[in-house]
């Protein structure tokens, strides 16, 4: 007959590492939030125009200004061109506007 198949030794009670109660409570994983960057589609583009050509991190930084700010600018341009639509389609808001003005007539009906 064959022998059972013996199973590893267990540890010994002195070998295991002392755990303290901040690694326990510090235990669970930490997820950093990621921030929305511009910049691998800033490198992508100058690697594209200038492929020997690195970028600095304060010039990333500048890059990533601009990309903000025009992008504001074109969301807050849209904003107004989607104001502008919906007075044009309200016969009240057509109303104020034709005498005070678009801006004025949405200030006063709150749009």
């Amino acid at each position: 007959m064959t022998e059972p198949a013996k199973s590893a030794p267990a540890p010994k009670k002195g070998s295991k590492k002392a755990v303290t109660k901040a690694q326990k409570k510090n235990s669970k994983k930490h997820r950093r939030s990621r921030e929305e960057s511009y910049s691998v589609y800033v490198y992508k583009v100058l690697n594209q125009v200038h492929p020997d050509t690195g970028i600095s991190s304060k010039a990333m930084g500048i890059m990533k200004s601009c990309v903000n700010d025009v992008f504001e600018r074109i969301a807050g341009e849209a904003l107004q061109q989607a104001l502008d639509y919906h007075i044009q389609g309200d016969p009240d808001c057509r109303a104020l506007g034709a005498t005070w003005g678009a801006g004025q007539a949405r200030r006063v009906l709150g749009h």
